[in-house]
């Protein structure tokens, strides 16, 4: 599935495609993407203030009403007046190109969402080695797995619940440089990760191996490396990149 970001009061949005990558949400919502540091550019100054939220396309006309983005999704829908957000957003607000927006990293650290009284230290989120954004997820509109959401929370719960969760206060997120020492707000750690199948899946079915994208890899290329003709002993086993021995 696709997102965009919308900014449905300027009635602006970003879309994955301007920055040469596939719109679902695995493939860009990482930290120091293009897509996302541009999205903390504009909540800091331009958008701050501003209903601003991450939309799924082909969305269900029909909503269970008790998704975290319910609200926000009806609310919406009542303002564009209808039901695919998506496309009318594509066909009726103003896209903002790279050109027109600062991508750039300088360094915004802090999210803060003041009706909820937490805030989210960004050099504290990564988990597991993962690189995952947490913010476009928290605003997400429609990402459900199976049926809509690039990444899979089933394995997950806490992380389940977060998705979508500050929809209904965007309008109280400040990104900041620099922490609020004012304030007495709580931290919030996402925990957002990616470990192939869900999320951390040994914590709950002991017999599924922990999967790691890197010694998947490194397992190809050990593979592939066997057969090389680098040398007439290369069939008498698997040579190892971590270690650089043969084994």
């Amino acid at each position: 599935m696709a997102f965009m970001v919308i900014n449905v009061d300027k009635k602006e949005t970003l879309t994955p495609y301007d920055y040469h990558v596939i719109a679902n949400m695995e493939n860009w919502c990482h930290h120091h993407g293009m897509m996302v540091l541009a999205l903390h550019n504009l909540l800091l100054e331009r958008w701050k203030g501003d209903r601003v939220y991450v939309f799924r396309d082909h969305m269900p006309s029909r909503d269970d009403g008790d998704r975290t983005y319910s609200n926000a999704l009806a609310c919406v829908r009542e303002l564009f007046g209808t039901d695919d957000v998506y496309d009318y957003a594509y066909e009726h607000c103003r896209n903002l190109k790279p050109g027109e927006v600062d991508s750039g990293d300088h360094g915004l650290r802090y999210i803060y969402n003041h009706e909820l009284k937490t805030f989210i230290d960004l050099a504290r989120c990564p988990r597991d080695g993962d690189d995952i954004a947490p913010l476009p997820l928290l605003i997400a509109v429609g990402h459900v797995w199976p049926f809509g959401g690039s990444f899979n929370f089933e394995y997950d719960e806490d992380m389940k619940k977060a998705v979508g969760s500050w929809c209904d206060s965007v309008q109280s997120i400040e990104v900041r440089k620099e922490p609020l020492y004012d304030v007495d707000y709580e931290e919030f750690r996402p925990g957002f990760s990616q470990c192939g199948l869900g999320r951390h899946v040994d914590e709950y079915a002991s017999d599924i191996p922990h999967f790691s994208l890197k010694s998947c890899i490194l397992e190809v290329i050990e593979d592939v490396f066997r057969f090389l003709p680098f040398s007439k002993k290369k069939r008498s086993g698997r040579y190892d990149f971590r270690s650089r021995r043969r084994r």
